[in-house]
Order: structure tokens, then sequence, then C-alpha cells
């Protein structure tokens, strides 16, 4: 087993709970492994539609700055909706607590642990993300990156699947960024977000700010983080770092990975090293019942 490496996600979760980040990480230890598995895999609906409006912007920019074809807002929003749909639909056939497999990818929470009103907050829920993509297609950032931004300015631009990350003393650090630009003498790195709008954490910025000194050999400090959230209004955000910040989060991700690294125990964690942090967020963990308790 590799040692862990870290990411924003995994050190947040590694905050709030131990036990939740010990099943996210090292689930193959478990006894039912493909139990633990199958709940892993899951997701919920703001989580889905998040994720699904996140492949749609990235095609939409791929088929602008690639293929030269600036995609309509309806199309975007007609291409949400079907695979918003879909996603629904084959959680709902895999919504069977006897089916630990595969069928279980992007299987919901709601339809696994029976919430009430579920059908009425996939309408909610789907409608929303919608009509913050239909408002963000309008928008003046969309407008500017269709309209005033060349191929030739794209460093990176999220693609399914994949992973960036760089190495910090030996750590293995995760860095998803959704879109880089850059020009002659500017930098820029956008972040959508569909929920509410809220104070930028210095610590994920300055990551994504480390992986482009790594990666493109940017000056951090030069970059403009630009934060734009979908929902319930499009909602532009711009964010800097200082080089305290960089220092701070270097220093915030040794310390964490070290605490992280020690409870790896040379490849042989044991669940009961990862304490539970009994809470509100129990009530939303995809593993709330492996802890054999009502929350």
């Amino acid at each position: 087993m590799q040692p862990p490496a870290w990411s924003f996600s995994a050190h947040r979760t590694f905050r709030e709970c131990k036990r939740e980040y010990f099943y996210d990480k090292y689930y193959m230890l478990c006894r039912d492994k493909y139990h633990v598995l199958a709940l892993k895999k899951m997701t919920s609906l703001p989580l889905l539609a998040g994720s699904i409006v996140h492949g749609v912007i990235a095609e939409g920019l791929w088929n602008r700055f690639r293929y030269g074809r600036a995609p309509a807002e309806e199309q975007m929003t007609a291409v949400f909706r079907e695979r918003f749909d879909t996603a629904v639909r084959r959680s709902a056939e895999a919504a069977d607590k006897s089916l630990y497999s595969a069928r279980a990818d992007d299987m919901l929470e709601e339809h696994y642990y029976g919430d009430p009103d579920t059908d009425e907050k996939i309408g909610e829920t789907g409608e929303k993300a919608a009509a913050g993509l239909s408002a963000f297609c309008r928008h003046k950032v969309w407008l500017s990156l269709m309209n005033d931004i060349e191929e030739r300015n794209v460093r990176y631009l999220e693609k399914e699947k994949d992973f960036p990350s760089f190495d910090l003393e030996g750590i293995k650090v995760y860095a998803v960024i959704d879109l880089a630009l850059c020009g002659k003498n500017w930098f820029r790195i956008f972040d959508w977000k569909t929920g509410k709008p809220g104070s930028a954490d210095k610590t994920q910025l300055a990551v994504y700010g480390l992986f482009a000194a790594r990666e493109w050999g940017w000056d951090p400090e030069k970059v403009k983080f630009t934060f734009v959230y979908l929902s319930p209004e499009t909602v532009k955000q711009e964010e800097s770092i200082t080089s305290g910040d960089i220092k701070e989060t270097q220093k915030l991700i040794k310390e964490s990975y070290a605490e992280m690294l020690a409870l790896y125990n040379g490849g042989s964690p044991a669940a009961e090293d990862f304490p539970q942090s009994p809470g509100a967020r129990c009530g939303r963990c995809r593993y709330r019942e492996l802890c054999g308790k009502q929350f």
C-alpha cells in the first residue's frame, strides 16, 4: 500500500473526522471492502450536480479553445439536464443495499439512505444548477473567455480523471485546478464553485500557487485567483496571496502530512487509530451506517 498523498480536501476530512478519512483512503483494509468501496463511490445531489456542471463547462471551454466553436447557452444547459437525469435514474436503479459493486458508482446518498422528499430535492437541485449554468453563460466572465482568450493563453484546462500534483519535499500534493491562463505579464487561475459565495481559504489558494510555481515557473504573488460562484447567481470573487501565505501553507502541509503518515503505520493502518468525531457532519457522511450509531 502506497503512503498517503496530500490534498486540501483530504486535509480537511482528516481534520474534521479521521474515521471518515480512514474509510476514504484505506477501504481495501476493511473486512467488507466492497461494501466500504460502494459507500466511498457514493455522491450526493449537490455534489453530483456540481460535478456535472464542472464537466459541461470544461467541455465548452475545450470546444472554444481547441476547435474554435463557442457552445450556445441552450446546448450547455441541455447537456447538463441530460447527464443529471441519467445519473439520477442510474442511482435509483443501483440503490439496493445488496448490491456492492461497480454499479454503485455515483449512487446518491439520498437514494441509498432513503432520505425523505428525495424526488422533490432532485427537482430543486437540477433546476437550481441548470439555472446557475444558464446565468453563467450570459455573465461577462464567460463571454470574455469565449471572445477574448486564445488557445495560446491556456496553460491548463480541467480534464476528466486528471489529478495534477507536485512534489513538496517528498510529499505528493494534489492541486485540482479548473482553468489556468497566462499572457506576457499576467497569470490567472479560475475555480468554479457551485455553492454559495464565501471567504476564500488561503490554504487552497496557496496550494494552487505552489503548483503553478513548480509546474510553470509562475510567481505565486503575481497570480490572480478568480472564484466564480454559479448559484444562486453568478458572483465573481478575485483573490491573491503573499509570500507569507505560501510559507504558512508549506508548514501546514508538512505538519498535516506528518500526522497522516504517523497513522499510516508503515502500511498497516488500523481503523481504531482513526477516531470518530460525532457531530452534525455525521448525518451527511457516506459511511454513517458503519459507525454503529444513529445520528
